[in-house]
Order: structure tokens, then sequence, then C-alpha cells
């Protein structure tokens, strides 16, 4: 169970090799917590390209979204979406930055994904 712990999304997929392997197996995991509150974690926070996945066009923010009506905290590095570029381009979640995580990271478990 993720309940009570948080999620850290670190790129666009899950696993290395085929990037569009890793992008279907972290959308696949998205929405499988997605579907059941017990299973939503308290937190996700995204870093790296990671902040890619809750920008507009991204076919992952129906699973994201539902994640916020969960309940999840939803927190996105401020640093990598200026230096992507990405700040404007924000649908779902919350900007923050590394002392959200270290925050949640200090009270909660961390899951990497």
């Amino acid at each position: 169970m993720l309940r009570n712990k948080v999620v850290l999304v670190r790129g666009e997929g899950m696993g290395q090799g085929n990037d569009e392997l890793g992008k279907l197996l972290l959308a696949n995991f998205l929405r499988m917590i997605s579907e059941d509150k017990v299973k939503s974690p308290i937190a996700i926070f995204l870093l790296n390209h990671g902040v890619k996945i809750v920008c507009q066009g991204s076919p992952m923010l129906a699973h994201l979204t539902k994640l916020v009506e969960n309940g999840t905290k939803l927190l996105i590095c401020k640093t990598c979406l200026e230096f992507l570029d990405l700040v404007d381009q924000v649908a779902v979640g919350k900007v923050g930055g590394m002392n959200d995580f270290i925050e949640y990271a200090t009270a909660y478990e961390v899951v990497t994904v």
C-alpha cells in the first residue's frame, strides 16, 4: 500500500531502457493508484523531467487529477519547471520546492518510481 507514503517521480516514465515502455508503465501505475483512495499516497513529488507529466497535453493528467481529488498532494519542483521553461504549462498540482519535499520526506516513507 502507498497510503501514508510519498511517491517521488524523477522522470516521465518508470525504469530504464525503452522510453515508450517506461511512460506506459508510469501511466499504468498512476491509473491503478488513482482508482482506489486506499491506494493513493499522501503526496507525489515531481522533479527533473517528472514535472512534464503535470503539464498541458500530458496523457497522465486524468490519473493525476483523480489522485488530487482522492486527497493526494501533488507537489511540483519549481526549479525544475523554470529550468525546463514549463512554469506556465502546469495543469494540475501545486508548484513548490525542495522544502516541501523535505517536509514530507521527513514525516513519511519515500517510494521512488
